[in-house]
């Protein structure tokens, strides 16, 4: 009787040795598939279905999932809405969003693949912006994080680029509408604004001022950009030469940036009225 028992639970030991062995080589068949997989090309647009056929009938709770990623909509200052996360039959979770940031609306997918010390590791980012303008401005920084598959370097970055597009619309706005001496030209191609300063009864300009939103890998965030063009031998330059020197410098924060463009203004409307008077005098 004693024997009997013995070989039955060598026989149990047996299937499962054998069902754990099929599970071990079923399991590296997985990791070689997914090791393999090509990473998404930058700059592709195309989101998986969220109907995939590869997506199990299994769903998690995306809340709880950004929980664990330590990603909070506070901190970052992003509304996530229609979210929902699907588990693989590999293992890992696709995650699909729309997501609001001041003036940015987007769309984002990536897969993670796991969680270690609170840091995710994922691959297959994506990114779409809704507004053409902001999908051109931060192509380049966009391909970057995609091609690096840094989730949290995008999002920083995305929200960082809506509060300075939000300052930047704001005052170049307020030097069109309460100022008529400057034009305001956005470019679709890369996203700069491109300000002009009109110069009273003239063909010329006082200057030209290329405003762009570029990614700073030391501060980990947006920055404005300014390259002035100018005479840099007329009065007008050299009456305001600190000005510009001080508007392309680096560093230099959001108050300052309203301050210098309230003292140019003043500079070209002073400079226009001066020219205004000049040219009634020569009127025969």
């Amino acid at each position: 009787m004693q024997r009997t028992d013995i070989q039955k639970r060598i026989a149990a030991l047996v299937r499962e040795s054998k069902n754990l062995n099929t599970s071990i080589r079923q399991l590296k068949e997985k990791l070689s598939v997914r090791h393999n997989l090509p990473l998404q090309q930058a700059g592709s647009d195309d989101f998986d279905s969220r109907a995939s056929h590869s997506v199990s009938k299994r769903t998690e709770n995306p809340k709880l999932l950004m929980k664990k990623l330590k990603i909070s909509e506070w901190i970052n200052k992003v509304v996530y809405t229609n979210d929902e996360i699907k588990l693989l039959d590999d293992g890992s979770s696709q995650y699909i969003a729309d997501a609001v940031t001041g003036p940015v609306t987007f769309q984002v997918q990536f897969v993670v693949e796991d969680i270690k010390n609170k840091e995710m590791i994922l691959h297959s980012l994506k990114i779409r912006y809704i507004d053409p303008f902001h999908e051109a401005e931060l192509k380049t920084f966009s391909n970057r994080c995609m091609r690096q598959n840094s989730f949290q370097k995008l999002i920083r970055g995305v929200v960082s680029y809506g509060e300075l597009f939000a300052n930047r619309e704001e005052t170049t706005d307020w030097l069109t509408e309460k100022n008529g001496h400057f034009t305001v030209n956005k470019h679709h191609e890369d996203g700069a604004y491109n300000i002009t300063a009109k110069a009273e009864g003239r063909t010329v300009s006082y200057f030209t001022c290329e405003w762009k939103i570029i990614w700073n890998e030391g501060s980990l965030a947006m920055i404005p950009s300014f390259t002035i063009r100018a005479n840099n031998k007329s009065n007008f330059y050299k009456e305001n030469e600190y000005h510009f020197d001080k508007i392309v410098s680096s560093g230099i924060t959001q108050d300052e940036i309203i301050e210098l463009w309230k003292e140019l203004a003043k500079a070209v409307i002073i400079e226009n009225e001066l020219a205004s008077h000049v040219i009634q005098k020569n009127v025969p």
